[in-house]
């Protein structure tokens, strides 16, 4: 009996040691661990084949960098002459202009000016009374224009006297004329006086009377008077005082 119970507990036995082997044939634990490493382990460190390839990489790196650096350089001079050129530009079309209007102002300035034409509207007189007021102001204010206005011009002389008299007219009331006839009449009728209306005086001319401050009044003869339509005209001035009346009362003015 003893012999084939120790078969049958051997056989039992066998198959559980296999099971708690792992190595399965007997091989020790520790010789199987030093057979091949683990994937735990690192790869043992050595010289790679990569590092030529860096240096390569540096090296490029480097040359696009210095490319970069001279193009932007090469790029900096450019603007840097565009602009100094057009600086130039824009100064050389400042003088131009400068000088082109110095030129003017000096042309400008020796160029004579134009008379220029009386800009006021040419009044008519309505009547002898309206004529002698008009030209006691224009006599007061010494306004030469307003005082020429008075008179006949040129194309009233024309149709009123015909073209020969209205020329021998025109030579008698010149300008000259016209300026000594307002002096007198200017220093007849100074500040202070006051119209006081139209007198006939002899020779069919027309008289304007003078009032002075202190209460006397004076007659000035004129001129002649020609009529037209709608209004009237001086024909000729020769102002002078005809008549004086001293003052019947105590001075306004001292």
């Amino acid at each position: 009996m003893s012999g084939p119970l120790l078969a049958l507990l051997l056989s039992i036995a066998t198959p559980a040691a296999i099971a708690q082997d792992p190595t399965g044939g007997g091989v020790p634990a520790s010789a199987a661990d030093t057979a091949a490493p683990t994937p735990e382990q690192p790869a043992a460190a050595g010289p790679t084949a990569e590092a030529p390839a860096d240096d390569d990489s540096t090296d490029a790196q480097a040359d696009r960098a210095h490319d970069r650096a001279l193009a932007a350089a090469e790029a900096r001079t450019r603007k840097a002459r565009a602009d100094l050129a057009r600086a130039r530009r824009n100064l050389r079309l400042t003088m131009a202009l400068v000088a082109l209007l110095v030129l003017w102002l000096i042309a400008r300035l020796a160029t004579p000016r134009p008379t220029v034409e009386h800009p006021h509207h040419r009044v008519v007189a309505l009547n002898h009374d309206e004529l002698g007021r008009l030209i006691f102001q224009a006599a007061r204010s010494r306004d030469f224009f307003a005082f020429r206005d008075l008179f006949l011009n040129a194309h009233e002389a024309g149709e009123l006297l015909g073209l020969q008299e209205a020329e021998n007219y025109l030579e008698l009331r010149s300008d000259e004329h016209i300026r000594k006839a307002l002096d007198v009449l200017a220093d007849a009728c100074r500040p202070g006086t006051t119209y006081g209306g139209v007198v006939p005086v002899e020779g069919g001319l027309l008289g304007i009377r003078v009032n002075e401050p202190n209460g006397g009044h004076f007659v000035v003869a004129v001129g002649s008077v020609t009529e037209i339509e709608g209004g009237c005209r001086l024909h000729l001035a020769s102002p002078r005082i005809v008549s004086e009346t001293p003052a019947t009362s105590t001075p306004i003015w001292t």
